[in-house]
Parts: structure tokens; sequence; C-alpha cells
């Protein structure tokens, strides 16, 4: 069965985004504690058994 779309809706665009502004906004708390994890991780050595 094919869902019908509400008349009031409508079809999404595309956003367009340079990588500029993309890189010049702040990082969120998540994506800090993300990259602290990947730094210690690096830092112990543990990502060395990688192919």
């Amino acid at each position: 069965m094919v869902k019908k779309q509400s008349v009031s809706s409508q079809p999404e665009q595309p956003i367009r985004v340079s990588a500029e502004a993309i890189w010049s906004k702040p990082l969120t708390k998540l994506q800090k504690a993300v990259l602290e994890g990947v730094a210690q991780r690096q830092a112990l050595g543990g990502d060395g058994e990688i192919d």
C-alpha cells in the first residue's frame, strides 16, 4: 500500500552548506567527548592493531 502525503506537506529541498560553514561551527559536547575518547585510545596505542 502506498502512503499518501498530506496536502500541507511539501517535498523537502536539499540543503546546501559549504565546508567552511560546517568547520567554523564550535564542537558540541558529544563531539568533544568522542574526540577525547579517540585521543585517549590513540595515546594508549589501542588503535595500532588495525590493518
